[in-house]
């Protein structure tokens, strides 16, 4: 994929993405994750939101796999991007 205006991935022109590498995730974003996963339903996207205390909440981070954004948000023709 190419490099374009400064992101590390272009996808479609709609999205900006930053890619960061870690020898390790922390397990607390992991846990809170799968918490998440473990209480979705079957037609439910699983995401943990990140809140820094004292911080207001729209600056939140979303967190979610890469399986499941693509699922949801990748191709037309993808599960979980049945026509709004």
């Amino acid at each position: 994929m190419g490099h374009l205006g400064g992101a590390d991935v272009t996808i479609g022109g709609w999205l900006s993405v930053e890619c960061k590498h870690r020898r390790t995730v922390p397990a607390w974003l992991k846990n809170a994750l799968a918490q998440s996963r473990r209480n979705a339903g079957v037609s439910q996207l699983a995401v943990a939101i990140i809140h820094e205390e004292g911080q207001r909440h729209d600056g939140d981070l979303v967190l979610m796999t890469l399986a499941d954004f693509e699922s949801w948000f990748g191709d037309d023709d993808k599960p979980g991007n049945e026509g709004d």
